[in-house]
């Protein structure tokens, strides 16, 4: 449903930082809209999370893992 999709897709724009999946699920969602004003509702969303991007963690508040995922390709031209 495109209360599900909505949520997805700002949860991997925002938290993950996956802008390309994060705004086809937001599209998915404007498309499966009941009505003209959840439509409107949503376009808003879509583009005040796109503009927000995701959102910034400070270093020290980062576990292990995300800092590893983070840097994954931080030196890949040198492997």
């Amino acid at each position: 449903d495109w209360q599900s999709l909505t949520n997805y897709g700002v949860m991997l724009v925002r938290h993950v930082g996956d802008q390309e999946n994060g705004v086809r699920f937001l599209d998915r969602a404007l498309a499966h809209a009941p009505n003209k004003s959840v439509r409107q509702m949503l376009e808003n969303l879509r583009a005040e999370t796109v503009a927000l991007g995701e959102l910034i963690v400070p270093t020290l508040s980062k576990d292990p893992e995300r800092a590893a995922w983070e840097e994954r390709y931080k030196n890949y031209d040198e492997a």
